[in-house]
């Protein structure tokens, strides 16, 4: 039962808070119960980041039919209780036009929005072609979101890999994931390390570095 975790976790993160770390939670925000709610503020936790990816269509393509509404109802009853919240939202080709609705509904909210490209493996894998975002694409987003940060000035607007994309040319960032790679290649493999989605790379990156693994 989710009390019951929250219970379990509760204990967990005291121990980290009394040993000097600082704790956040990510979750996908699909409660319903006022329970949950007043568990998650009372967890006495430094951040609690939910994940909505983009409009209620865009979303729910992610997220599954119903999601919305309920995640976003998590937002507000966690903003009610005066809980540190951000938004993590994930970018696809569909939902690139969304990032002033996200920016202004995590303004209502937050303090802290972060956008995320998509990067599709697995069974997401047959999305690629038509819902990845290209290097130029990705760098024009980033853009727009700094557009931003003089109209909404009381949060947070964070694009995850934008700093090294605008200190880096194309050269220097194909350079920079080679020589990671080389440094880095007795590490990785299904057993034991993976380049994750979120490590700050776009997807042209990740192909570099995939082709240097293959």
């Amino acid at each position: 039962h989710i009390l019951l975790f929250f219970k379990f976790i509760a204990g967990i993160f005291k121990t980290a808070k009394d040993l000097g770390f600082a704790v956040s939670v990510n979750t996908n925000g699909y409660y319903s119960s006022p329970e949950v709610y007043d568990k998650l503020a009372s967890l006495n936790i430094e951040q609690i980041t939910i994940s909505i990816d983009g409009t209620k269509e865009h979303h729910e393509k992610n997220r599954g039919r119903g999601t919305f509404d309920i995640t976003v109802n998590t937002l507000k009853e966690l903003y009610k209780r005066k809980t540190n919240l951000r938004i993590n939202v994930l970018i696809s080709r569909s939902s690139m036009n969304d990032i002033e609705y996200m920016v202004n509904l995590a303004s209502k909210y937050t303090k802290e929005i972060n956008f995320f490209a998509v990067r599709f493996f697995g069974r997401g894998k047959e999305l690629e072609n038509e819902e990845s975002i290209s290097f130029e694409e990705f760098y024009n987003m980033s853009q727009k979101t700094f557009s931003l940060r003089e109209k909404y000035p009381n949060i947070n607007i964070m694009h995850f890999e934008q700093p090294l994309i605008d200190n880096s040319s194309r050269k220097e960032l194909k350079e920079i994931c080679e020589k990671l790679i080389d440094e880095t290649f007795h590490l990785i493999g299904p057993e034991k390390a993976v380049l994750g989605p979120d490590a700050g790379v776009t997807a042209e990156m990740m192909g570099w570095m995939m082709n240097l693994i293959l």
